[in-house]
């Protein structure tokens, strides 16, 4: 009888060890799935982030599940064009040579992790690149879930990011810089102000507040306000209208968001199934 219940232990350990292995040495992100009862539903399944980030890279991700298991994983990091940053080779090189670091290693990491534990419970870190961690687990989460209910549409999720851009010194050496926080779709924070050269805001500048007051009515710091309370109230990144003929503050503010447009650009599915 000991003998007996030895061998049934015994059993599984190896089947689990030759998983791991085979799959250390595969590099497409597969493993050998022992015989068990099936947790998830056969089948393949997309999650996607419904934007992109402050990068301009939308994360994607497609897992396979044959037998109950996960057995194949594959993470993308999308920009506007199409490219993603193990493809497209120029992203690919610079990244290695800003970090010293091979991307896909990372990535690598992280596919081994949740086909080895069919969980995001015990995820690797990524050193520096938190986020890609996070997108990772989110994207893994929202997957597992719909496997577990057996839905194969997308999964969609919000893009929680602080957007951050700034622009070029006008003639007067001032420049805008901008911050746009995004919680589950909606805007919740504006940051905006105007610096000189030696990063010091306008609104702080005593005399060019009074002109500020005499002309339009109102300090630079109140006028500022005004631009991002329009974006908060209009929960949007559509170009802004003018406020007391501000006309200069109004386009530098608009072409900061254009640029920020175009990097939370929205997903498609037509151009993921490309």
């Amino acid at each position: 009888m000991t003998k007996k219940f030895f061998l049934i232990l015994l059993i599984p350990l190896l089947l689990l060890s030759a998983c791991s292995k085979d799959y250390v040495n595969d590099s497409e992100g597969q493993i050998p799935f022992p015989e068990q009862s099936a947790v998830l539903t056969d089948g393949e399944y997309f999650a996607s982030f419904e934007h992109g980030n402050n990068e301009g890279y939308r994360p994607e991700m497609t897992v396979t599940v044959k037998e109950g298991l996960i057995t194949r994983v594959n993470y993308r990091e999308v920009s506007l064009d199409g490219k993603d940053k193990i493809s497209d080779a120029e992203y690919f090189e610079a990244f290695k040579e800003e970090h010293n670091l091979d991307l896909q290693a990372l990535y690598l990491r992280l596919y081994t992790n949740l086909i080895k534990n069919q969980s995001t419970n015990s995820l690797p870190s990524t050193g520096d690149f938190p986020d890609m961690r996070n997108y990772f687990k989110r994207l893994s989460d929202s997957i597992i879930l719909s496997a577990r209910r057996g839905l194969t549409d997308p999964s969609l999720i919000s893009m929680d990011d602080i957007y951050y851009e700034a622009g070029e010194y006008d003639s007067n050496g001032y420049k805008g810089r901008i911050s746009i926080t995004y919680v589950n779709n909606v805007i919740i924070d504006v940051q905006y102000t105007e610096m000189n050269q030696n990063d010091e805001p306008k609104e702080d500048m005593e005399d060019l507040d009074e002109v500020y007051q005499q002309h339009y009515g109102m300090s630079i710091g109140e006028m500022f306000g005004l631009y991002t309370n329009q974006i908060i109230q209009n929960d949007s990144i559509a170009p802004l209208d003018s406020i007391t003929g501000a006309t200069r503050t109004q386009e530098k503010i608009n072409s900061l968001l254009d640029i920020i447009r175009e990097r939370r650009f929205p997903f498609e599915m037509e151009k993921a199934d490309d």
